[in-house]
This record gives structure tokens, sequence and C-alpha cells, in this order.
């Protein structure tokens, strides 16, 4: 450390640590949002997925966190998470987090958020933990975290540079969010109101489709099990859609590699995964990406490597349709909740096929969307990489500010 820096305490520098408000979360709209240990994922929130909860006017004006209030996880597994808040939402947060308010004038509240991601803090963390059945730390223990201060403007500097790397993320991250939106919006369209058949009906011409894409869709509906569907189309259960692939050592703890257009359904974990091996190619065989299908979220990512698959992983791949296609239907018939406990009951939903042709089509348009997600995920790698490298090193005084930027 610097001579010129000064080390203080977590605690020292605050002017109210406090325990947060003990209640029971709602999904309705019935008081302020309520921050959680499990909305804190990475030192981010995601704000749509945040519950709320009653509260009194009085608690409500306690509990209430303000702009750079830095709230931490204090139990379990998460002991350490940690979230400075930006102030965007009304939010109380919850009482197995602790909250720690920066003085201003002693410290930038950002940079000292920014010394409690670096590993210092986690080998803090890991040090101070207690118990066993249900490790955490109190606010006595966190408070004890030491953390070296350079002046003022010098921290502000620091802090201005990783938040800017930072605010790229994520950007990047919302980006690849909206066009993966657009790609599920699109197949709802043509695959689920038929938008451009009703259209056909009524004599208009497609809104935003050219002639020869309009042309793959016919210009009636017809009665089927799953009510009216495009004429020509095929109604058929996932399993039909997909080809089921052998892992030899599935029941094994050992991960195996998948090669090929692989989608992947996770018994235990309701995931979809998969590969494609042909990136440099990709535009012309868009039946190959790799997918990701999570529990409460669903990203689809495209590899130019194998990736592992654990002993509950099934490989599938799309069955004479294109895996984008496939992936699509059965994340348009997937309920996070109602299919957590086995993926059988996600395969015989029924689905309506369209003809070959528009699959492909769909897939062509689709696959451009999730190269550039992938672009920018790729971005997000080296993005986060540098801020990691220049973390450790800016907070202890080892990287002059003036050297990282170079």
């Amino acid at each position: 450390m610097p001579s010129n820096w000064k080390t203080s305490s977590l605690k020292d520098l605050s002017v109210d640590v406090s325990y947060g408000y003990t209640e029971s979360a709602s999904a309705e709209r019935i008081g302020p949002k309520f921050l959680r240990i499990t909305d804190i994922q990475n030192g981010t929130v995601d704000w749509q997925s945040v519950p709320y909860c009653p509260i009194g006017p009085k608690d409500h004006a306690k509990y209430k966190l303000a702009r750079n209030d830095i709230v931490v996880a204090r139990t379990g597994n998460s002991t350490g998470e940690n979230y400075l808040f930006d102030g965007n939402e009304d939010t109380v947060y919850a009482s197995y987090l602790i909250r720690f308010r920066i003085n201003p004038d002693l410290a930038d509240p950002m940079f000292v958020w920014y010394s409690m991601r670096s590993p210092k803090w986690w080998g803090f963390i890991k040090s101070s933990k207690t118990g066993s059945a249900q490790a955490g730390a109190n606010a006595q223990v966190l408070g004890h975290y030491p953390i070296s201060l350079p002046s003022i403007s010098y921290q502000r500097k620091v802090s201005q540079l990783l938040s800017s790397i930072d605010k790229k993320i994520a950007n990047n991250r919302a980006q690849a969010e909206t066009l993966e939106s657009i790609a599920r919006a699109l197949f709802k369209s043509w695959f689920v109101d038929f938008d451009p058949v009703r259209a056909k009906m009524e004599g208009r011409q497609p809104e935003g489709m050219d002639e020869e894409t309009a042309a793959l869709f016919p210009d009636r509906l017809v009665e089927s099990e799953l009510g009216l569907i495009p004429e020509g189309w095929e109604v058929n259960s996932l399993k039909d859609v997909f080809v089921r692939h052998k892992v030899q050592n599935k029941y094994t703890k050992k991960s195996v590699c998948a090669e090929g257009g692989t989608i992947v359904f996770d018994q235990s974990e309701s995931m979809l995964l998969g590969y494609t091996d042909d990136a440099p190619e990709f535009n012309s065989t868009p039946d190959n990406p790799f997918f990701y299908f999570g529990d409460h979220t669903c990203v689809m990512r495209l590899s130019t490597s194998p990736f592992s698959l654990g002993p509950n992983a099934i490989p599938l791949t799309g069955k004479n349709l294109p895996s984008i296609w496939v992936y699509h239907a059965c994340r348009d018939k997937q309920n996070f909740q109602e299919y957590k406990r086995h993926w059988a009951e996600l395969i015989i939903k029924p689905v309506c096929v369209p003809s070959l042709s528009l699959a492909k089509k769909y897939a062509e348009i689709t696959t451009k969307l999730y190269v550039r997600i992938r672009n920018v995920e790729n971005q997000n790698v080296t993005l986060g990489n540098l801020r990691d490298t220049l973390l450790p090193q800016l907070l202890a005084g080892k990287l002059r500010l003036d050297q990282a930027v170079e």
C-alpha cells in the first residue's frame, strides 16, 4: 500500500450499520420492493423479479434504502454477497441483509463497494464465517473488514473507471436480452398466434415480411386438437420433434462432452443446453446452436468448443427441424414452476409444427440475432476479465490510474 494511503474499517467508514426488516415477500404490489439475499447475484439485482412487502410508514422510513447504501448477506452460502444500491427503486431490505451506509466525507461509497467485490473481501469472508449448519457473519464481524484508502478524489477516479466497465457489461447484457426477446416474439407471432396466416385470410400482406417469406404461410386455419391451426401444419408432441441421444456415463458423477448441434435437458435443474462446432459456417447451418435453458431464465448461447454435461443431462437434437426452432418450441411450452419436477411433463406437450421450409426461414432470421448475442457475450467476458484484473491492483495501489487506462 502506498505510504500516503490510510486504512480504515468498514464499520468506521459507516454512519449507520443496521439489520433488515422481517416480513414475508409478496408478488402483489402491496408496498415497496423487498430486497432479499436471493435477489443479489454477483453484485447485481434483476429488479423485475424482486417482490414486494407490506410495511407501515415508520418501518418504511427506517428500512428504506438510500442511494449508495451497501447491503451484505450475512448467512448461508451467500454470506458476503453484496450490492451497491443505485436508488432507482423504492426498496426496503430483508432481515438477512446488513446495511452499511458509508460516510461520503470519509470514503467514496462506490470505491468501498468495489473493495467488497475484491479477492481480499472474499478471503476475509471465508476466514470470518462462523457456525457449521448455517455459516454466516454478523455486523460486528463484517464491520472489521479493513479498507485501504487513497484520497477521496483518487477513489472517485478509480470508481469511475471500474463502473464504466460494469456499465458497458450491463448495456451489453440488456442488448442480448432484447435480441433474445425479439426471437421469442417472432416465434410467438408466427407459430403461436399465426399472425401472418390471419393477415392473409383478411387479404392483407403480413406486416414487415417480404413476398417470398409470406408465401411460406398458408391462408387458412383449420380445426385440430389444439384448436385452429394453419392448414397443412401438424400437431405433434415435443418428443416427436427432437432426437434423444445416449450419454455413456450419464449415471456417473463425471461430466461428458457433447458434440454437434445439441439441445440438452437437465432433469435436476430444468435446463436445456446445446452446442455448435460450426461457428465459422454458422450462417449456412442455422440448425446447430448452443442452447442454455435455465430455471427462471432463458438464454441461448453459441459456442465454438464442446461443453461438459452433468450426470443428469439428456442431450437432444432437432428431428428433421432446425434446432433453433425446436428450442423455441420447447421454451414456449415451458412453464418454469409447472415443469420443475421432471422433463417428461414437458415433452408430452403438443406443439404445432409448420413446414420445414418455414422453420428453416425462422432459423435463418434468428441465427443472425444469436450471432450478435454471442458477440456481446464474448465482449462481456473480455470486459469482466479486464475489470477483475484491474480491481485488486487499483484497490491496493499497485497500479496507478494513469497506467490502468493506457
